[in-house]
């Protein structure tokens, strides 16, 4: 159609040259006009079947953007299935407490792990007789449970020091799933290429090797994936805890208390003298017959030859 148009206005254009060129008088210019409007028709005529059997370029754009989807609906359902759900965050904690009875605490803290859905990890505990009472826990929690878990540990004793850490692993969650996905079309193709019986024998061995690369890469990848997954869904909380009758959590210093720690200081290290003292004396008693002898000796050495040099004899 637009060539159509382009066509009809170059021809009138001709006719106004003609006819102003020329100096027509007005009855030509009626035939030469009627002529030009006849030929319009014919050219309208000649048009219309071919136009008739073309597909408007909308409807052409249509189909297009139509297609597309069909070629690509599996990669962008891989994709869409890749990065649904929620982000992938590994979340961990430690908490280290101070309690004034060690013996319930255990017992304590394994109820609480139940009743969050979690389990214990491991665990040490040390109760040596005459030593303060020590012990590691480290546990997993469901990630929707890691706050409230964290305030009623908290809650077991008087907490000295609590960190938690975070690490956003969503980008290589999907990554993994993505090149997993690649790596099982990658080896139904190559299962197919198996299938193939009047290939030689080089060729299907260099086809196993290909195949049992990739499984290795996809077992690979899958292990990492479960890592991911079970690092995600279950955070990590170590928790210490120690044993102190006469704990007094740390406050604010105060002139009066700057003062008694001081004094307390002093009569610390008053006594740690003394003791040092009379361990010394207690080290050496077991060497006085030997150094008495020897001061004996040197003293009397040295009077014997005093008395020679007073004596002149020396």
């Amino acid at each position: 159609m637009p060539g159509f148009f382009t066509s009809v206005a170059r021809l009138f254009k001709w006719g106004d040259r003609l006819i102003l060129s020329r100096r027509l008088k007005s009855k030509q210019a009626e035939m030469i006009a009627g002529s030009m409007f006849l030929v319009i028709i014919l050219a309208g005529c000649g048009e219309a079947p071919r136009d008739a059997t073309r597909k408007p370029a909308y409807v052409a754009d249509n189909s297009l953007a139509m297609a597309t989807p069909s070629l690509s609906g599996q990669e962008e359902a891989d994709g869409s299935e890749s990065i649904s759900g929620k982000q992938k965050i590994i979340y961990s904690a430690q908490i280290d407490l101070v309690v004034k009875d060690f013996s319930p605490l255990a017992s304590q803290l394994q109820e609480l792990v139940e009743h969050y859905g979690g389990y214990v990890a491991d665990a040490n505990i040390n109760s040596t007789h005459g030593d303060r009472r020590h012990g590691r826990w480290q546990v997993r929690i469901p990630t929707d449970n890691f706050n409230t878990f964290l305030k009623d540990v908290a809650n077991l004793g008087l907490p000295e020091n609590q960190t938690q850490t975070s690490q956003d692993v969503t980008e290589e969650f999907v990554d993994l799933q993505a090149r997993i996905n690649n790596n099982k079309r990658l080896e139904t193709r190559v299962l197919e290429l198996l299938e193939n019986r009047n290939a030689e024998l080089a060729d299907v061995i260099k086809v196993e090797q290909e195949l049992a690369r990739v499984r290795g890469e996809i077992e690979r990848m899958e292990g990492r994936l479960r890592y991911l997954t079970d690092r995600t869904e279950l955070t990590t909380v170590t928790v210490n805890a120690r044993e102190q009758k006469d704990y007094v959590a740390p406050q604010a210093p105060t002139f009066g208390g700057q003062v008694g720690d001081t004094w307390s200081d002093s009569v610390d290290s008053l006594q740690s003298t003394g003791q040092a003292t009379a361990l010394f004396f207690v080290r050496i008693t077991p060497w006085l017959p030997v150094i008495l002898l020897a001061v004996f000796v040197s003293w009397f050495a040295s009077r014997k030859l005093w008395r020679r040099k007073s004596t002149g004899e020396l």
